[in-house]
């Protein structure tokens, strides 16, 4: 077996002790390692004890990508064999490439970002993605392809590209139940090992049964509890607002920007400009006290006192909609949609991601606040008890919509790839901005989802996935963290090798048929 694995700065430490979990689990395995960047591109190359069969570099490239001429001859090609729905999301889901979608926060200064304001400039890139990738899977004979995830164009393009040619391509799949996490061979999360399953015919053992069961119950107990996460929330937001939380963060982006500026070394084409640093440095604990401020104009009291439809922003720019739900990318016309579309007895609460505290521009929170019988809540009150009061939740692919299905709560969902719209009941598909009232009115109007399904779909998650440290991924990950947490590792090796055999053993099985 030859796997292809896509290394970046987030997944270097943690994927090099997944590649020798691997090899301990198959010693004829051969790795071909995909680096985002030189740095990790080095670091793999220095490190003989991984054995690898291949390594290359994506930033090598990049540039390369961009000089080229622009010839429409090669985009046609590619998308008569594509589609040109694809071929475009590839741009939109890149913070970069795509940065011109961003409309909710403020973009990255960077040279590619730069580069691609150039459509010519965007569709040589895209050009040079696909053509790299269809190289790899031509000349290097590749049987599988892991993504620890997929936010950028490279991995979008990486995993459609061998998906086309017929490779078995897996990621790492939160599946959104406590640290649950599943090897997904969709490239949108759509969960569907699990729904292969389920609409086979497949049952959860006995045990995952009464998991399910449990779990399901212990959640609905717990929601009348305020979540852990929120006492989190409120000491930061305190804490940030005080004297001493402004002056230091006044203090600490000063000597940040001062620190950017000293740093020498080639810049590449991800590296953040100088001034853009330096700005967002020194702005940031002014935006976020804004940020805060706009947003104290919804309290507590008002969730019993009129009924309302609760809007979770998203991260921005984030895969939620860039990759997951590119045509709704622009948040603030989802939203005024709504407000123009919803039952107008129903007020509507918008609540900001708690990691977007000033990181968008105050005329952000002025348009939203303006528009009819829309408000914004303060970011302190639980997202939880907003559901448990709300009539509906209307998200793009938020976890709220199946939080709200948890409580028999209807919801609305905008992204096609939700994996949780095959619960159906009242979790409902909206198709468009301009069929948003016939969506919540269907939703409101619906049957709540039966316990029955819900607890079939857990049973069956509880059964296929295996329990995964967030911090592998997105903490400080050093071997101290890598030692104590190898088990986990282990798990995850071993589903990536059982998710290859049960796709070549369905190979099989059609062409046998």
């Amino acid at each position: 077996m030859r796997i292809a694995i896509l290394f970046s700065p987030a997944f270097l430490v943690t994927g090099k002790a997944f590649v020798k979990s691997l090899q301990r689990l198959d010693a004829s395995l051969e790795v071909v390692a995909i680096a985002s960047n030189k740095f990790v591109y080095e670091d793999l190359r220095k490190d003989e004890s991984l054995a690898l069969f291949h390594l290359d570099c994506i930033e090598y490239h990049e540039q390369n990508w961009l000089d080229n001429d622009y010839i429409p001859s090669k985009l046609e090609r590619i998308e008569a064999i594509y589609g040109s729905s694809l071929v475009n999301s590839f741009v939109v889901a890149d913070r970069q490439v795509g940065a011109g979608y961003i409309s909710g926060a403020f973009p990255q200064d960077t040279k590619l970002y730069r580069s691609c304001r150039d459509s010519n400039k965007v569709r040589a890139y895209i050009i040079g993605t696909v053509e790299f990738f269809e190289k790899l899977a031509i000349e290097l004979d590749i049987d599988s392809v892991f993504l620890y995830a997929i936010a950028g164009a490279y991995s979008h393009t990486m995993g459609s590209v061998f998906q086309h040619h017929g490779v078995h391509v897996c990621r790492l799949q939160h599946t959104r139940i406590d640290d649950r996490i599943l090897i997904d061979t969709s490239l949108f999360g759509k969960l569907n090992p699990v729904w292969e399953r389920i609409n086979k015919g497949g049952l959860g053992s006995e045990q995952y049964t009464e998991e399910a069961k449990q779990w399901l119950q212990d959640y609905r107990d717990k929601t009348k509890a305020e979540p852990d996460y929120m006492d989190w929330v409120r000491k930061t937001i305190r804490k940030n607002l005080s004297p001493l939380g402004i002056a230091y963060n006044i203090i600490h982006s000063i000597l940040r920007a001062g620190g950017y500026a000293l740093i020498k070394g080639k810049k590449g084409l991800h590296t953040l400009s100088l001034s853009y640093k330096i700005k967002d440095s020194i702005l940031y604990p002014y935006r976020y006290y804004l940020a805060i401020n706009t947003q104290k104009r919804y309290d507590k009291e008002i969730l019993n006192s009129a009924p309302y439809i609760y809007v979770p922003l998203h991260m921005d720019p984030e895969a939620s909609t860039m990759h997951l739900a590119p045509n709704y990318t622009d948040q603030m016309a989802v939203v005024e949609a709504l407000s123009k579309q919803a039952p107008l007895h129903y007020n509507i609460l918008v609540k900001e991601n708690p990691y977007m505290l000033g990181r968008r521009p105050q005329s952000f929170y002025k348009r939203l606040s303006s528009l009819p019988r829309v408000y914004i809540v303060n970011p302190e009150i639980s997202g939880a008890e907003i559901i448990k009061h709300s009539k509906l939740v209307f998200t793009i692919t938020g976890t709220s919509a199946w939080e709200a299905c948890l409580i028999g709560k209807p919801s609305v969902v905008l992204g096609k790839h939700y994996p949780f719209l095959p619960l159906k009941g009242n979790i409902i598909k909206c198709s468009g901005l301009d069929q948003v009232d016939e969506a919540v009115n269907e939703a409101i109007c619906a049957e709540k989802t039966d316990d029955s399904r819900i607890q079939h779909f857990l049973s069956i998650i509880f059964e296929d996935s295996v329990r995964f440290d967030s911090n592998l991924l997105w903490g400080k990950v050093d071997e101290a963290l890598i030692t104590q947490k190898q088990h986990m590792i282990d798990n995850l090796a071993r589903a990536v090798l059982k998710s290859y055999s049960r796709y070549w053993s369905k190979v099989s099985d059609h062409y046998d048929h």
